[in-house]
């Protein structure tokens, strides 16, 4: 178990490292663009076909980034263990078996279900914490508050660990409307949308429709 625990460590490092990498290439390639269009005028020829090389190998690479975008939209639903309602009751952080990172446990009482067999409490690992005065922050995943209801996408890791499907993706705080009505939200960008055919920019949803439409697609898909 510990040796296990030490590879998915330093998967998740390389999984930083990599985020951070594709950012850096990102930006590069970026102001790459705004020179060629800024001085495509002056430029000389050779400049001009270096930098339409350096752009053309960097083609396939931006291509398969997004490639994997859509891959992840049309498997978000696919991949998850559980789909649940719960309100958070308690957290706890505590170190890794290593020492080398602070993890932190998530417990939350059952509300709805609409995928698994979650039972009345569901426990949830992320990554990040603080413990003894020291603190850990990690980008990407999901962060929740004590005595809040949320809408949460788990899946399970090779340690069979609950954890939040694509970070913050997988969590959706549950927003109290007018009397006896609570409301979800969810943007363009959200791997669900192509799912669930939303076309607007931000989306409020019903929490009661936004589970239904969610169960209805599990079904037709044999989710």
């Amino acid at each position: 178990q510990f040796s296990r625990e030490k590879q998915m460590n330093n998967l998740h490092l390389i999984k930083i490292e990599s985020r951070k990498a594709f950012s850096r290439i990102g930006e590069h390639i970026l102001f790459l663009l705004r020179l060629v269009y800024k001085n495509v005028r002056i430029m000389s020829l050779r400049q001009y076909i270096f930098l339409l090389c350096i752009l053309s190998f960097s083609s396939p690479f931006l291509m398969s980034q997004s490639s994997s975008a859509q891959v992840a939209g049309a498997k978000f639903l696919k991949e998850t263990n559980l789909i649940f309602v719960g309100e958070l009751v308690e957290k706890e952080s505590h170190w890794s078996d290593d020492q080398r990172f602070i993890l932190t446990r998530h417990i939350f009482k059952v509300e709805d279900t609409i995928k698994g067999i979650p039972g009345q409490m569901v426990e949830i690992i992320e990554y990040g914490g603080t413990v003894g005065g020291i603190t850990q922050e990690v980008t990407h995943v999901a962060r929740y508050e004590v005595n809040r209801p949320y809408l949460i996408f788990s899946y399970r890791d090779d340690l069979q660990r609950n954890r939040t499907m694509g970070g913050v993706l997988g969590q959706f705080r549950v927003i109290e409307g007018s009397p006896n009505q609570r409301i979800v939200r969810i943007y363009s960008s959200h791997p669900l949308t192509s799912i669930l055919g939303g076309q607007s920019s931000s989306i409020f949803w019903d929490l009661d429709n936004f589970s239904a439409t969610l169960e209805e697609k599990l079904v037709v898909e044999e989710w």
